[in-house]
């Protein structure tokens, strides 16, 4: 994981959260995204394949770990992986809630 500055972390708890993050956020390569999804967050903001603003788990399991890793004492990952959703499970924390 590379990091180069301050970090907002959340956690999208939706039906479909993964596909419909990374649509918004467009290609991994902000290049790319500049050219084929110009209104995507990292067309807007990122610089290159390695400075593109911003992360999104590609897929459910890699969704669990990465909430776990940042959210240690937080959250426990729990995932569906047939309906694409990854939920954080509250442990004394308020979670941004972005189901509505």
């Amino acid at each position: 994981m590379y990091i180069s500055g301050p970090v907002y972390v959340m956690v999208l708890e939706k039906t479909n959260a993964i596909a419909e993050w990374r649509d918004l956020i467009g290609p991994t390569d902000a290049g790319k995204a500049k050219i084929t999804h110009p209104n995507s967050i990292r067309a807007m903001c990122g610089l290159d394949l390695e400075r593109n603003c911003v992360h999104g788990s590609d897929a459910p399991q890699s969704a669990a770990k990465e909430i776990s890793f940042f959210f240690r004492e937080a959250f426990s990952a729990a995932c569906n992986i047939d309906m694409g959703t990854c939920v954080g499970v509250r442990h004394g924390y308020e979670v941004l809630d972005t189901a509505s």
